[in-house]
């Protein structure tokens, strides 16, 4: 715990951070997803992924490679992009501003020119990408993280309603349909 010099109030510290990113991985969450996973891969020939809420943002937590004769891998324990990644775009929609906002203002600032490139340049143009994720339920992204990538993105919600993970299936671009009425699109969001 620390204490605040300006209240004398405690509250928890780093280590505790890091102790709750540790039972973030263990939550049940993450094993009761494994096998929707591979189905979700069985149906749509593609390679998918689950991600949590940590320290840095969007953490890949599991992967599950297609079993085509090619394919895309990251590493577990990457952050993943807030506003470039399909990822980071589900959980930037659907969590509370306070754990997002400050992510959101520092790739604004940090990031411009990649940014700028994917068409995002002010606050209002991230609220442009992130209210149709809202409505929809799905994020996408299309060679925005990585040029040759392209990824669907849904949020896990907990019995509150609170995200607690997102799954997405992420594919070649070009090969892969991130229309919102696509096949891909309907069963990640089942």
């Amino acid at each position: 715990i620390k204490q605040s010099e300006t209240t004398g109030l405690y509250d928890l510290g780093p280590l505790s951070l890091d102790l709750g990113l540790a039972a973030i991985r263990r939550l049940d969450v993450v094993e009761l997803a494994y096998p929707q996973m591979v189905a979700l891969r069985e149906e749509t020939g593609e390679t998918t992924s689950l991600s949590v809420w940590g320290n840095f943002g969007a953490t890949l937590v599991r992967w599950v490679p297609s079993n085509a004769p090619m394919n895309i891998t990251v590493n577990v324990g990457s952050v993943l992009p807030l506003l470039t990644s399909s990822n980071g775009r589900a959980f930037a929609a659907h969590l509370p501003a306070e754990m997002v906002e400050p992510l959101i203002e520092k790739e604004l600032s940090e990031n411009a020119p990649a940014l700028a490139v994917a068409g995002i340049r002010t606050r209002e143009d991230v609220e442009q990408i992130l209210q149709p994720v809202r409505e929809t339920g799905v994020a996408a992204a299309v060679g925005l993280v990585v040029p040759a990538i392209a990824s669907l993105s849904c949020p896990i919600f907990d019995r509150t309603d609170s995200v607690v993970a997102v799954v997405t299936v992420v594919g070649i671009t070009g090969m892969i349909s991130t229309e919102l009425d696509s096949p891909v699109s309907m069963q990640l969001r089942q």
